[in-house]
């Protein structure tokens, strides 16, 4: 008797362009690529397992508290209708199993672990598309149940709609391969170090770092609240913060550098500072330093803006700069505003007239960048032309705290070997 299951995961056919922003494409339909694994089980006479979503007429299972199913049409992948059908190139082959679910995982509302239980089946092999989700939550519950566990990553679709995804989705499918191996592979993984701009504070990481965490990697996020204190250079006082807060972590560690903003500027003196090994570098909405020379921590101009609002050589707080009207946008939750704006520092303004050394070769290694909205394009457009990969997650300046989850998928992919979006 065979102990091993190939699952293929949400391969409806019409899956991969419901949640797509745009009008479905060719590629949409196109034979996905867990077809080869699952042809590959076939042939070895590994049973196939299907798992699709179907609901019953008006979705009564659908609780409105569910952020993504409650977000479906009505009649999609309702019972006996098209959107419940399977792949073309997935379709089930006579005698093989289908069963319907009707959460992201695999198990709920389903037959599925009695099914694996009747036919003795303890080692799982998952397969799927648009899966960032499914497999994540089926993957979790899977190993609670004490199965072995293989995923076959794919290319999974990752240009969903953040509103309907935000509870879905936290890594693609690539990014996954199961939560118990990251954890005991923790040493091997670059640890995330993310470095809040100094005009902000700590928070506006923490939603990101709780996804990561979660996900099984080790995050820091230092505070650099108290560089602004005393007299200038603040440059020095970062990088020391940084190498401060990774005391605690093993010299032998890799670390990906991760800055938000005008952080960005300080990440070669912080690389130069670390006594870490540093795998890569990610630039979040966020403005670059020079290749190679001193860069400004802001230009002439925008030290005009800034001078008359200066009191004792001291600025208001960063959101206090900007109109109601620029400033809402950045914020979904009033309780979160409320911590990211009383945390905020003042900083006095000969922060924003300092200079920051650049050492020379500091971008020798992998560098990315994710771009949020427009006003950081041009930093994300020199970015391209540096030849770095580049991320787009529309939004405003600070939708990590918006969209941590998206943030937090797009992080583990700039951080991966092929890096890219």
């Amino acid at each position: 008797m065979n102990d091993t299951a190939d699952i293929t995961l949400s391969q409806a056919s019409v899956l991969a362009r419901l949640f797509k922003s745009g009008p479905a494409t060719a590629s949409d339909l196109a034979a996905p690529e867990g077809v080869r694994p699952v042809a590959a089980a076939q042939e070895t006479g590994i049973p196939v397992i299907h798992v699709g979503i179907a609901f019953r007429p008006g979705h009564p299972e659908v609780h409105p508290r569910n952020k993504v199913l409650a977000a479906l049409p009505k009649d999609a992948f309702v019972h006996g209708v098209p959107s419940v059908e399977f792949h073309p190139a997935l379709a089930p082959e006579p005698g093989e199993v289908t069963v319907f679910k009707n959460r992201i995982n695999a198990f709920a509302g389903s037959d599925l672990e009695q099914i694996l239980a009747a036919g003795h089946v303890d080692h799982l092999v998952l397969a799927g598309i648009a899966t960032g989700g499914v497999v994540l939550s089926t993957v979790c519950l899977a190993a609670d149940l004490d199965h072995r566990l293989t995923w076959i990553g794919t290319q999974s679709h990752t240009t969903w709609s953040p509103a309907r995804c935000e509870a879905a989705v936290l890594l693609s499918a690539d990014a996954v391969a199961s939560p118990v191996d990251r954890r005991q592979d923790r040493h091997m993984q670059p640890i995330f170090v993310l470095v809040h701009s100094p005009s902000l504070g700590p928070s506006t990481w923490q939603p990101v770092a709780e996804h990561l965490t979660a996900a099984g990697y080790t995050v820091r996020v230092p505070s650099l609240l108290h560089i602004g204190a005393g007299a200038p250079p603040f440059w020095p006082r970062v990088a020391d913060a940084v190498r401060d807060d990774l005391r605690q972590v093993p010299v032998g560690n890799p670390v990906t550098l991760v800055a938000h903003s005008n952080a960005g500027l300080f990440l070669p003196a912080i690389r130069a500072g670390l006594d870490h090994p540093v795998a890569g570098s990610i630039f979040v909405d966020a403005a670059l330093p020079a290749r190679t020379g001193p860069t400004p921590v802001a230009s002439p101009e925008f030290q005009e803006f800034l001078r008359p609002m200066a009191v004792n050589g001291r600025l208001p707080r960063w959101t206090d700069w900007w109109d109601e009207a620029d400033v809402t946008p950045m914020f979904s939750d009033p309780t979160v505003r409320q911590t990211v704006v009383e945390e905020q520092p003042s900083l006095p303004l000969s922060y924003y007239e300092q200079r920051i050394p650049v050492p020379e070769g500091w971008d020798d290694h992998p560098c990315s960048y994710l771009l949020f909205g427009p006003p950081y394009e041009d930093c994300s457009a020199e970015a391209h032309e540096r030849g770095w990969p580049v991320a787009h997650l529309p939004g405003a300046h600070l939708h990590q705290i918006v969209d941590p989850a998206g943030t937090a998928r797009h992080l583990v992919e700039l951080a991966s070997p092929t890096g890219a979006v």
